[in-house]
C-alpha cells in the first residue's frame, strides 16, 4: 500500500511538470510569434516610408515603373544624318511660347543603366519642374530606344521622354553616352531628334509666334548635348570632339536659338572685360584648362556666350563638380551656352546639389524665357481734312468723288457702303494728301526770376511747340524748377508758371533764368 502511494505520487508529480514545461512552451511560443509579427509590421512601415522617399529601392521594384517605347529603328549610318521622326499628333503644347518660362539643365548621371538612377532622374526633374534636360555619361550607346520615365510618387503625373546616343566603339567599353530627356510638353514640340554618336546629340524644338496680323515665324530652339573629353586625353581626341561639335553647329538654321550644355570639362575660370562676349564675369575663380581655352574658342567662332558664368551666386552655386578628394577645390566644368544675340533670354544659371541620384556633379538649371522683338503695328495715316477750307482743295475734292463713284447702282446697301467708302477715301487722299503730325519739342524757357515764387511740388511742364506758341501739358508727377546764380532752386505751381509763359515776356528784367521740365 506505501509503494502504491508513493508510485501515485510520483506520477502526480511528473504529470504537474509536463504541464508546467507546456503551458511555459506555449507562451514563449506565442511571444516569439508576437515579436515576429511587430517585427514584420515594422519592416512593412519602413519600406514604405523608403518605398515613397527613397529611389534607391526601386532596383528590384519590376519593370512597371520605366517603360520602353520603341519610335523608330535608325540604321547604322543614321547617327550622321538627321533622324526625323514620325508626325507628331498630339496637340500644340504651351511651350516655346514668347515669356512663357521654362528650365533647360545639364546633368552627369554617371550610370543611367541602373532603374534606381532612372527613377531618381525622373524624381529630380520634376521636383525642379525641368523642361529640357542634357545627360552625360549615360552608358548606354543605343539610339533607338525611347525611355519613359516617371516619378513613382502616387500623385506625380510627370513623364518624361529619354531619348540616348551612343556608337559601336564606345559600346565595346561601356564609356560616354550622351543622352536629352524631355518633359510631356518639350516632347510635344519635338521636330529632329539628332545623334551623332556616344559624346554628341542635339534635338530641335518648334514654336512659332505672331509677327504680323495673319502671319507666324517659325522660331526653333537647337539643344545639343555634348560630354567632352577629360583634360588628361590626348588632344587628338580633343580636336576630334570639337571638330564634331562645330561641324553640328554649322547645319544649324539662321532662325535657330542654339543652346549647348552638358558636361564639357573645361574650366574657364574669370572672363575679362575683353572676353565679355563670351560670358559673363561672374565664373568659379580657377586656372584656365586646355578645355577652357577650346570652349572659349568655340564661343568665339559660333558666337556662343556662356551664361552659366553670368550670374552671380555663392561657391556651392557655381561650382559644378566634387573630386573624390577633400584636398582638391570644387570646380564648375558643367556649362550652358546660349546663342549671343538670345543671352538676355536667360533670367538665371546656377547648380543645385540636392538631387536623387548618386553623382558627383551637380545639376546645372538654367530658367530662360524666350523674348522676341515685338509685333510691329502698321501706322494708318490720317487724311488731312483742314485743306477742304481753301476753295480750290474742296473743288478738286468734288471732282475726284464724282469721278470714282459708280453709276450704276449696288445690289446691296453693304456694297453701296464699301463704294461710297473707297470713293471719298481715294478722293481726299488725293485732293489733300495725308497729316502731318505735330513735332513737340520741350525746350527751355526763359523766364524773369523776379517773378518766381517758392512753392510747392509741380504736376505739369510747359512746352514750345514750332507754329502753336505754348499750352499747358499734365505728366504726372513733375516739377519745374530754377535756380539762382548762387545755386538755390525755386519751385512754382502751374498757375504761375502758366501766367509766366502768358506774361513772361512783357516783363522786364535783367537776370533771366531757364526753367526746365524734369
Amino acid at each position: 500500500m506505501p509503494t502504491e502511494i508513493t508510485f501515485l505520487a510520483l506520477k502526480n508529480k511528473q504529470l504537474i511538470q509536463i504541464i508546467i514545461i507546456t503551458i511555459i512552451v506555449i507562451i514563449n511560443t506565442v511571444i516569439i510569434i508576437t515579436s515576429i509579427i511587430v517585427i514584420i509590421v515594422i519592416i512593412i512601415i519602413i519600406i514604405i516610408i523608403f518605398h515613397i522617399t527613397h529611389p534607391l529601392l526601386y532596383l528590384y521594384s519590376g519593370s512597371s515603373l520605366v517603360e520602353i517605347r520603341l519610335y523608330q529603328t535608325f540604321s547604322s549610318h543614321c547617327p550622321v544624318e538627321n533622324c526625323m521622326l514620325p508626325p507628331n499628333t498630339r496637340t500644340e503644347a504651351d511651350f516655346l511660347k514668347p515669356r512663357a518660362p521654362f528650365k533647360l539643365a545639364a546633368f552627369n548621371v554617371r550610370t543611367f543603366m541602373q532603374v534606381g538612377q532612372q527613377i531618381g532622374l525622373a524624381m529630380s526633374l520634376e521636383s525642379l519642374n525641368i523642361d529640357v534636360c542634357c545627360l552625360s555619361e549615360t552608358r548606354i550607346q543605343d539610339s533607338g530606344e525611347v525611355l519613359q520615365i516617371r516619378s513613382p510618387s502616387v500623385a506625380s503625373k510627370s513623364l518624361f521622354y529619354v531619348r540616348l546616343s551612343g556608337d559601336p566603339v564606345a559600346s565595346s567599353s561601356g564609356l560616354a553616352g550622351v543622352g536629352v530627356a524631355l518633359s510631356a510638353r518639350a516632347e510635344a514640340a519635338l521636330v529632329d531628334w539628332i545623334p551623332i554618336n556616344s559624346r554628341l546629340c542635339a534635338v530641335r524644338l518648334e514654336s512659332s509666334i505672331k509677327v504680323r496680323r495673319n502671319r507666324r515665324e517659325k522660331r526653333c530652339l537647337f539643344v545639343i548635348s555634348a560630354y567632352a573629353p577629360t583634360d588628361c586625353s590626348p588632344d587628338a581626341i580633343k580636336d576630334e570632339f570639337y571638330h564634331q561639335l562645330s561641324v553640328l553647329l554649322q547645319k544649324v538654321r539662321s532662325t535657330d536659338i542654339v543652346v549647348l550644355a552638358g558636361d564639357l570639362n573645361a574650366q574657364v575660370g574669370r572672363l575679362g572685360t575683353e572676353e565679355s562676349r563670351l560670358g559673363g564675369r561672374w565664373g568659379l575663380v580657377g586656372r584656365r584648362s586646355d578645355n577652357g581655352d577650346r570652349l572659349l574658342q568655340l564661343c568665339t567662332d559660333h558666337n556662343l556666350f556662356l551664361a552659366s558664368t553670368n550670374f552671380r551666386h555663392s561657391h556651392r552655386r557655381c561650382a559644378t563638380w566634387r573630386p573624390p578628394s577633400a584636398s582638391q577645390a570644387w570646380t564648375q566644368i558643367d556649362h550652358i551656352a546660349i546663342s549671343y544675340r538670345w543671352r538676355g533670354c536667360v533670367k538665371d544659371c546656377r547648380s543645385f546639389w540636392s538631387t536623387y541620384l548618386d553623382s558627383d556633379h551637380a545639376l546645372v538649371c538654367a530658367n530662360l524665357a524666350l523674348l522676341f522683338s515685338g509685333q510691329r503695328s502698321e501706322r494708318h495715316q490720317r487724311i488731312d481734312v483742314s485743306k477742304l477750307v481753301a476753295t480750290s482743295v474742296a473743288s478738286k475734292y468734288r471732282t475726284e468723288l464724282a469721278s470714282r463713284l459708280a453709276t450704276t447702282p449696288p445690289k446691296s446697301i453693304d456694297e453701296h457702303w464699301l463704294q461710297l467708302h473707297d470713293a471719298m477715301k481715294m478722293a481726299g487722299t488725293v485732293s489733300c494728301g495725308f497729316a502731318k503730325r505735330p513735332a513737340l519739342s520741350t525746350g527751355f524757357l526763359l523766364v524773369p526770376y523776379n517773378s518766381l515764387k517758392p512753392v510747392g511740388l509741380l504736376r505739369v511742364t510747359v512746352s514750345l511747340t514750332i507754329n502753336e506758341g505754348c499750352y499747358v501739358r499734365r505728366l504726372g508727377k513733375a516739377c519745374v524748377r530754377t535756380e539762382k546764380p548762387g545755386g538755390r532752386c525755386v519751385l512754382m505751381s502751374w498757375k504761375q508758371q502758366l501766367h509766366l509763359v502768358t506774361t513772361g515776356s512783357s516783363s522786364s528784367s535783367s537776370e533771366p533764368l531757364a526753367a526746365r521740365s524734369l
